[in-house]
């Protein structure tokens, strides 16, 4: 009788006699799986080199376990403590531990056997010329292994272990040594000239452009000829914001300038060496967010008859043209790693009279109006260009400006263009012979600067100047006529910190 029956048996006996108990078999008198598990489960090693396996058994008191290769002795082997030494040929085996209570419970581990990497040395500086008995310090670049350790040796003179080579005190040429620790056959070699000649000095680099107000600037001076390679550092120019530290760390100023920084040789002061130093005011990334992808509507506020009659379709096929142009790439350096794309949505109206001076919320206002009114749902990216009719009554030192606002809790950004017609802001100059109105002119311009500020800088926490806000529109303001898809039009250039100029020139 097996013995689940039997237990089955007795309890209906007590049952019957009235004396119902639960009864409870022997836990450990159940049987219970036995599991192996092997760590690592997978492992990639060179050939010829070994690796330890460990096998956990669990349900079993005997935790022991038989180990094997399913490959045979073309695996590679192992010992009884797992201990597995790879074949010389490299290949893919198979570990495999099996439970010594319960030979049908087993796991595998797969060994990945590689070609051993090859060890190769370099030493830097390749080659130096030096005076006698004066020190340079060699450093050695081991590969291919994880033991990166060289013994050092000289034909001549003295090296210490950490490749300090001190010259003999006689010209000539001599080989220092690098000899890899991991594989004595492996070295390389450099080779230093001893010579008495005279001293000679260079500044690395010689040139270097530097953003007014950013972070110093590291400079090196070496010097030949002599034991002493200190140098005194200083800058032609006379003081002025400028500095330049013992170390020879030059500290950028604000504002835009050139500058000499001057390296001295201690042992010979009549030895110098000079570097040109162009200090520009590049636009610096403050972090905030900025916008690769935006979408334009132009919002034509007021008395439809003060604009110009080309005006709209001008500014339409300017913002048609603007996506996939050259002039739309220079935003792409500030998109941080993104390509700035956009898209002209259309033209919304209003026609009630805007304000005499625009106010932090009739702007915002009429934008977000004009959005509901035309049933548009607002999402990120979307500009509003607000034109109005009227030029602001008051003294003004601005054509238009950008900035942002939220529309139903979604943040959208703005643009306030007025009418230039018989203002400071109206074109005088038809540069590009478009034969476009003169306000049409003066519409295009605005519009164009403000559309490249808002997506660089939407919240004037992105990309400004150093010394002031300036967005990339802002620094240049020279115009030129710009090709783009739907025609050549006069705009504005923009500042790329990628040339440190304005572009197009």
């Amino acid at each position: 009788m097996r013995g689940k029956d039997a237990f089955a048996l007795i309890a209906g006996l007590l049952a019957a006699c009235g004396r119902v108990e639960d009864i409870h078999p022997d836990a450990s008198s159940l049987p219970q799986d036995v599991r192996v598990q092997i760590t690592p489960e997978e492992v990639t090693v060179p050939t010829g080199s070994s690796e330890r396996f460990d096998a956990v058994v669990t349900g079993a008191s005997d935790r022991s376990v038989a180990w094997s290769i399913i490959e045979g002795a073309l695996g590679g082997s192992i010992s009884s403590d797992g201990i597995y030494v790879a074949p010389a040929l490299p290949g893919e085996f198979h570990v495999v531990a099996v439970s010594n209570a319960d030979h049908n419970s087993s796991a595998q581990a797969l060994v990945v056997v590689t070609h051993p990497s090859v060890v190769s040395v370099s030493v830097s500086p390749q080659s130096v010329t030096v005076a006698p008995g004066s020190t340079t310090r060699f450093t050695a670049d081991v590969t291919g292994t994880n033991v990166t350790g060289v013994v050092w040796s000289a034909e001549a003179g003295a090296i210490d272990q950490v490749g300090t080579w001190t010259a003999p005190p006689r010209s000539g040429i001599f080989h220092i040594t690098a000899q890899s620790v991991a594989d004595p056959t492996k070295t390389a070699f450099a080779t230093g000239t001893v010579s008495a000649a005279e001293v000679t000095i260079s500044i690395e680099p010689d040139h270097v452009v530097l953003t007014a107000g950013g972070p110093g600037f590291q400079f090196k001076a070496h010097v030949t000829g002599s034991p002493d390679t200190t140098v005194t550092w200083s800058i032609e120019e006379p003081p002025g914001g400028s500095s330049i530290d013992a170390a020879g760390v030059f500290k950028p100023p604000l504002g835009e300038s050139v500058y000499h920084v001057i390296a001295t040789s201690h042992s010979d002061p009549t030895k110098t060496a000079s570097a040109v130093v162009n200090v520009v005011e590049d636009l610096i990334d403050h972090g905030g967010p900025v916008f690769p992808v935006s979408r334009t509507f132009a919002l034509w506020w007021g008395d439809a008859t003060a604009f110009a009659p080309d005006s709209r379709t001008v500014l339409e096929n300017m913002l048609r043209g603007l996506d996939g142009s050259a002039y739309l790439a220079i935003a792409d350096q500030y998109m941080r790693g993104a390509r700035a794309t956009t898209s002209f949505a259309g033209n919304l109206f209003d026609s009630s009279a805007p304000p005499d001076e625009p106010t932090a919320t009739s702007v915002p206002d009429a934008a977000c109006r004009a959005l509901d009114a035309y049933r548009i749902t607002p999402r990120d990216g979307d500009l509003v260009l607000v034109i109005t009719s009227n030029f602001p009554s008051g003294n003004h030192s601005y054509c238009g400006w950008h900035s942002w606002s939220t529309c139903h809790g979604q943040a959208i950004l703005l643009a306030y263009i007025p009418n230039a017609a018989g203002s400071m802001c109206e074109s005088t100059n038809d540069v590009c012979n478009s034969g476009f109105a003169m306000p049409t002119i003066s519409l295009l311009i605005t519009a164009a600067h403000e559309v490249m500020e808002a997506i660089t800088d939407p919240f004037a926490s992105a990309w400004f100047g150093s010394s002031f806000p300036w967005d990339l529109a802002d620094r240049c303001g020279y115009l030129v006529c710009v090709p783009l898809s739907t025609g050549t039009f006069e705009l504005g250039n923009l500042y790329s910190n990628a040339t440190h100029t304005c572009v197009p020139q």
